[in-house]
C-alpha cells in the first residue's frame, strides 16, 4: 500500500511489543490502522505515455505474523499479494518480496521529518517510435527523498472528506548515460500521499519523467473509494 505511509511520541518499547498489542492510542495504528480485518478498496488511475487505464486495489489487514529471526509483523493482503510491516523505534517498515524493509512512515512525524528510500521507476515506457519496438516499462533504481509536509492537511476522496492528516512528499532524481555522452538523460520522480486518522492512506499521487525523448513520461493517482473497519 502502493500503495501502500504520526504525531505523537512512540516509546522504544514499542518497537518489543507483538502487533496485537497495539491500541488506537498508538501513533501507528492512528495514521496507518494495523488491526486484523481493516478492508480498503482504492481506485487506480494510470497513464503511461498515451496509454490511459483505471484498475481497482484491494487492501486486507490479515492478522500478526511472524517472520525470519521471530520479528513480529503485521501481514497485508494487496490485491494477491502479501506485504508486511513492522514497528520500530524510529517508525513503520515496509517489506514487500524479497525486497528488505526500509522506513515507511517516521514515528513520531512532524512536519520537516525527512527519510529516504531506495524505489524504482515503474511508470516510465521506453517509447515505440524510438526504438522501432513495442514500449516496454524502464525500470530504473533511484533514492527518493522523503518529507512530511504537514500533520493537519485534509483530504477528499470518494469514501468521505478527511482531516488531521499527514502529508508527504518524495521526489528523486538520477542521471544516467544517453545516446549521446555528452547529453545524459535526467530521470525524475515526484510523489504525494496522505494518510488520515483512523483509515491510513486515502490518496497518493505519484508522476515519472524525464527530459529525454526515448521516454515516456507516466503518473498513477491511487484515491479511496472504501474502508470497512473491523
Amino acid at each position: 500500500m502502493a500503495a501502500g505511509l504520526s504525531g505523537r511520541l512512540i516509546g522504544l518499547a514499542l518497537a518489543a511489543l507483538p502487533l496485537g498489542a497495539c491500541t488506537d492510542a498508538d501513533p501507528g495504528p492512528r495514521f496507518f490502522p494495523l488491526a486484523e480485518g481493516h478492508r480498503w478498496q482504492y481506485r487506480i488511475e494510470l497513464r503511461r505515455g498515451e496509454h490511459h487505464d483505471e484498475q481497482r486495489l484491494l487492501v486486507r489487514n490479515l492478522g500478526p505474523a511472524r517472520l525470519e529471526g521471530g520479528r513480529q509483523a503485521l501481514a497485508q493482503w494487496v490485491n494477491g499479494s502479501i506485504h508486511y510491516y513492522l514497528l520500530h523505534e524510529d517508525g513503520l517498515h515496509q517489506q514487500a518480496g524479497t525486497r528488505r524493509a526500509g522506513l515507511y512512515l517516521p514515528l513520531p512525524a512532524a512536519p520537516g521529518t525527512t527519510w529516504k528510500a531506495r524505489e524504482r521507476t515503474r511508470l516510465l515506457t521506453i517509447r515505440k517510435k524510438a526504438l522501432e519496438a513495442p514500449d516496454s516499462a524502464f525500470r530504473l533504481p533511484l533514492v527518493v527523498h522523503y518529507r512530511i509536509v504537514s500533520t493537519d492537511a485534509r483530504a477528499a476522496t470518494p469514501a468521505g472528506e478527511f482531516s488531521g492528516c499527514l502529508e508527504v512528499e518524495g521526489n528523486g532524481e538520477r542521471e544516467i548515460e544517453g545516446p549521446h555522452p555528452d547529453h545524459p538523460i535526467r530521470v525524475r520522480l515526484h510523489g504525494l500521499r496522505w494518510f488520515c486518522p483512523g483509515v491510513g492512506l486515502v490518496r497518493a499521487e505519484r508522476e515519472e519523467g524525464s527530459d529525454s525523448g526515448f521516454l515516456n513520461d507516466g503518473s498513477e493517482t491511487v484515491t479511496l473509494i472504501g474502508h470497512q473497519p473491523p
